[in-house]
């Protein structure tokens, strides 16, 4: 069964279920078996569990089933896992893609849809963003977030955020939508240099089934930045980078060491665990991280979480030493510590990755090819040594499957994805699949 027929099928699944739940109740001891049965064969490949996670940005997104992404073309492209191909994002048959009839070019080119962004999938529908500009309105900017069947039908608002000047990205997860919004202060806003202008940032959580709205605190900052970490059992950990003065950096005329100089100085890190049921939050293990800095201008701090296990990275510059260090999320209790060195496994780390797995990358001396790839689960402390894939790059990781560039460019110019699942990858496979485009 193609991409186009799958898509196709999801489209109807909503309305076969409703039948099928009308017929268990009239007759629930003869037609059980029927309907568990006629779930499970017709149930949309899009429908995913809860505990998965689907991250969009600007342009696209990663979730479970597939790759959402914009391209050169006027529509938006799907990458299929399941059946490896890369299509446009529409179920229409003998479609053209270039006529608002068609969903993957309507989301792109309808004046309705000036704005929209963050295009995602979670449990059988398509999430998306609009960026509104009201001139006339106190606050300009509005982010709204929308629902819509993956065939254009069905279109809902969920929320309208006033006074946010954008989303910088948004994770699914839990039934819950997470979005970060930006906004700079108001006195800032002739100021050319964002470096030098103080911003807000906040989490939006929205519960997708009730449809209420939670907003956590706003946070404020100079080079400011909220990075999602993980979520379980109602708690949503993230951590801020931010300055709480102004850096004395000219971004038009100074060289970037003079900003990493002053970042040094000046820069702040903080771990925060945050109650998704009534918005509260704290400094995450009584401010175990809180107002961190760095200590040498290539030392860093990152954070992981998975399974109820926080994991931190602390890299240091000077002796070229990760330290993973890994955690009860509830009680911060210590659970192992484990050293790497850089120059034996490389670096690991990725901005959309998620689960216990960390992969480092050794690269030889060209900086662009991968010897080799270290695998440690941070939760079980296992660790596994991987052959490299050539000219592809590890990407990200969503549920099972693992998202690599090839970084060799294609007839057509662009530079394609390409994947494998997690389990080959572990067991020493060096099969990576790419996606074969169909227009």
């Amino acid at each position: 069964m193609t991409s186009k027929e799958r898509l196709a099928r999801l489209c109807t699944s909503k309305r076969a279920l409703c039948i099928a739940l009308v017929l268990f109740v009239m007759v629930a001891s003869v037609f059980l078996f029927l309907f568990l049965h006629n779930r499970n064969a017709k149930s949309s490949r899009f429908s995913e569990n809860s505990s998965e996670i689907s991250t969009a940005w600007a342009f696209g997104g990663f979730s479970p089933q597939g790759i959402l992404y914009v391209q050169r073309e006027p529509y938006l492209w799907y990458c299929d896992f399941e059946t490896s191909t890369e299509v446009p994002f529409c179920s229409k048959p003998a479609c053209t893609h270039d006529n608002l009839s068609c969903v993957a070019y309507h989301l792109l080119n309808d004046q309705s849809m000036i704005g929209a962004e963050m295009f995602n999938l979670y449990d059988g529908k398509l999430y998306f963003t609009k960026r509104v500009y009201d001139r006339l309105s106190e606050h300009q900017y509005t982010i709204e977030v929308y629902a819509m069947n993956v065939d254009g039908s069905g279109e809902r608002k969920l929320a309208s955020l006033d006074g946010y000047d954008w989303c910088t990205d948004v994770h699914i997860v839990d039934g819950k939508i997470l979005l970060i919004l930006n906004k700079y202060i108001e006195e800032n806003e002739d100021i050319a240099d964002g470096n030098k202008k103080r911003e807000v940032k906040t989490f939006a959580c929205i519960d997708i089934s009730s449809g209420s709205l939670q907003m956590l605190p706003e946070k404020s900052g100079y080079t400011l930045q909220l990075m999602f970490i993980g979520c379980g059992n109602e708690k949503l950990y993230y951590v801020i980078y931010y300055a709480k003065e102004q850096l004395d950096f000219d971004i038009f005329h100074d060289d970037f060491s003079v900003f990493s100089q002053e970042w040094l100085k000046k820069g702040r890190i903080t771990l925060w665990v945050a109650d998704l049921t009534d918005g509260t939050e704290q400094p995450w293990g009584n401010g175990k991280f809180h107002d961190v800095r760095l200590e040498n201008l290539h030392d860093s701090h990152s954070f992981r979480y998975a399974n109820g296990v926080l994991a931190h990275y602390e890299h240091s510059g000077d002796s070229q030493i990760t330290v993973i260090t890994a955690y009860d999320a509830q009680i911060s209790h210590l659970i192992s510590t484990k050293a790497f060195d850089y120059n034996s496994v490389g670096g690991g780390g990725s901005y959309n990755w998620h689960g216990e797995w960390e992969i480092f990358s050794k690269y030889d001396n060209t900086g662009f090819h991968v010897e080799k790839h270290t695998a440690y689960n941070f939760v079980t402390g296992e660790m596994i040594e991987v052959d490299s894939f050539g000219n592809h790059t590890l990407l990200a990781r969503v549920a099972d499957k693992l998202i690599f560039f090839d970084t060799e460019p294609n007839a057509s110019g662009y530079t394609p994805y390409c994947w494998m699942s997690l389990d080959d990858f572990l067991q020493g496979s060096s099969e990576i699949k790419s996606f074969e485009r169909v227009s």
